[in-house]
């Protein structure tokens, strides 16, 4: 899930923004990888090269956070970067690694979503305020790895590691990769961790990574993080799959991002059981703005879908897959301050939700 606090219209936002060219996990750009060439960062043992193909990329991307999976068959080739792993041999040790620009020596920081050894995947999100992507060409990345250098903490965090607020930039207000295995869900660069409500499922398969399964009144508490306060403009991005309906009445929903209750919400994303949609609520300054339910937007069980929503201070939109629905919603004013908690499920969940969010 991911959660900006203005709107621009090539990345997301919850005080977010939506991204143009295409959405992270979909249309993010495909990645080539092949055997390095180039001159070595100083020090270390061994690299591969990375390939970003420029094919969905619409205009030269800057500072735009860039997943890379990591495993035995990745990337368009389905090439196996297990040596990774051989030379690293444990989770501890997943901090040995750096991510260059094209010229070899220019390092990037890295957000490390999920590290498995194990199983030899990984999950990395990886930017920097002037690493660029192109839209006329392919941009190349090197990933070192190296067993007997330190931890590279100047670069390389796990979510919530200061170091890791440096992968996306000032739009980003919260960012949940839901890969945890228990306990708390970490905000990569925010305050807004979660505290579980109930019984989540952890560890579930998601798109991408893991996920965390959400039945009824089960989810997160994010409580209410100052950053999420006022602003003209947000954007709500997340992976969703559902996978049942249970619950007698046709008029149930499911909370998947939730603010406030009733009428007073801000916002509030949630999925209808009786017409497979979303409904959006938005609390301003000038009133409630009310998406509901959006059209086309069905969701499909046991069907993952990136669901986006955004506010451009004029008027609520949503998207599912990058489509969007045939109908919107008008409300102007600034986003209200409610005395209430944001959640991440956890509020009239009538059916269970596989949630997998990253907020930008």
């Amino acid at each position: 899930m991911k959660l900006l606090k203005s709107i621009r219209l090539y990345c997301f936002v919850l005080i977010f923004s939506g991204l143009l060219f295409g959405w992270p996990g979909i249309f993010h750009p495909w990645l080539g990888v092949q055997e390095a060439q180039a001159a070595w960062l100083s020090g270390w043992a061994k690299r591969i090269e990375i390939t970003v193909s420029n094919s969905n990329i619409d205009s030269d991307l800057t500072h735009f956070p860039l997943l890379l999976t990591l495993g035995t068959s990745v990337g368009t080739g389905n090439d196996d970067v297990s040596a990774i792993f051989d030379e690293l041999t444990s989770d501890a040790n997943r901090k040995k690694i750096a991510v260059t620009k094209s010229d070899g020596t220019t390092q990037v920081y890295v957000d490390i979503a999920y590290w498995d050894d194990a199983t030899e995947t990984a999950i990395l999100f990886v930017s920097k305020s002037d690493l660029t992507f192109s839209s006329s060409g392919t941009t190349t990345l090197y990933l070192y790895y190296d067993s007997s250098q330190s931890d590279n903490t100047t670069y390389v965090g796990d979510p919530g590691d200061a170091v890791v607020e440096n992968v996306y930039d000032s739009d980003y207000i919260s960012v949940h990769h839901m890969q945890e295995a228990s306990g708390d869900i970490i905000d990569s660069i925010g305050t807004a961790d979660g505290t579980a409500i109930g019984t989540p499922v952890y560890e579930e398969t998601g798109k991408f990574g893991k996920s965390i399964l959400m039945s009824n009144n089960e989810g997160f508490n994010l409580g209410q993080p100052t950053e999420y306060d006022g602003g003209t403009a947000w954007t709500w991005e997340g992976w969703v799959k559902r996978d049942d309906v249970f619950g007698a009445s046709p008029d149930h929903f499911s909370g998947i991002f939730v603010m406030g209750i009733n009428d007073n919400r801000s916002p509030t994303i949630i999925s209808a059981n009786n017409t497979d949609e979303i409904a959006i609520d938005l609390q301003t300054s000038a009133g409630l703005g009310r998406l509901e339910p959006t059209q086309g937007l069905d969701f499909e069980d046991d069907v993952w879908a990136l669901i986006t929503v955004t506010w451009d201070g004029s008027t609520i939109r949503a998207y599912k897959n990058g489509v969007e629905s045939s109908n919107s919603a008008s409300i102007g004013g600034t986003k209200n301050n409610l005395d209430a908690d944001y959640m991440i499920g956890g509020n009239q969940s009538w059916f269970p939700n596989k949630i997998e969010l990253h907020v930008q």
